[in-house]
């Protein structure tokens, strides 16, 4: 299930939709294996023929390291919800819709744990949230993107649904979204 509070980066009054810790924790468990899979027996193989174990260990903290940087890497999947909008931190900025911005909501790819898809906007408002250079930040105010594309868990995803049709039940795709979001 998603989690939702206030997060770490949540302005007053916002609810902070985000992939839960279980299931952040089972993907970066599962890149973790699949690089230790590769990683420890090529390891184990050189560690014999050049009988120097520091190999194998370097191996498996390489596929420990994997693990950890997966976990905190998904911690920036959140998006923040309030009653001005929509609002999601990017490239050194904040990118946020307004509710009366949005046009619509587009399945891309359906899934039962991760749902691909995109709100449409007329326009997002781009914040730039560095003083220094930044040259993401610096391309997103000269071109700013037509919506969001998200890719979030099933849980994340519907929590979010939820807020978007409390505030726009009137959005085109919105009514569609339990039976096109799921594939089959």
């Amino acid at each position: 299930m998603a989690e939702a509070g206030r997060g770490s980066r949540a302005y007053s009054g916002e609810v902070c939709i985000r992939e839960s810790t279980a299931y952040r924790r089972r993907v970066a468990l599962t890149a973790g294996a699949t690089v230790g899979a590769v990683l420890v027996p090529v390891g184990l193989v050189l560690s014999l023929l050049s009988r120097d174990w520091s190999v194998l260990g370097l191996c498996v903290f390489a596929a420990a390291l994997v693990s950890v940087s997966s976990f905190v890497g998904q911690g920036h999947n959140e998006v923040f919800v309030g009653a001005w909008g929509i609002r999601r931190v990017t490239q050194d900025c904040d990118l946020i819709a307004t509710w009366n911005a949005l046009r619509a909501v587009e399945v891309r790819v359906p899934g039962n744990r991760i749902v691909v898809f995109t709100l449409d906007t007329t326009g997002l408002v781009v914040e730039r949230l560095t003083r220094g250079h930044s040259n993401a930040a610096e391309a997103m105010l000269r071109n700013p993107p037509q919506g969001f594309e998200l890719r979030l868990e099933r849980g994340a995803a519907d929590a979010l649904m939820a807020k978007v049709s409390q505030h726009r039940s009137d959005l085109k795709g919105l009514a569609e979204w339990a039976r096109v979001s799921r594939p089959g």
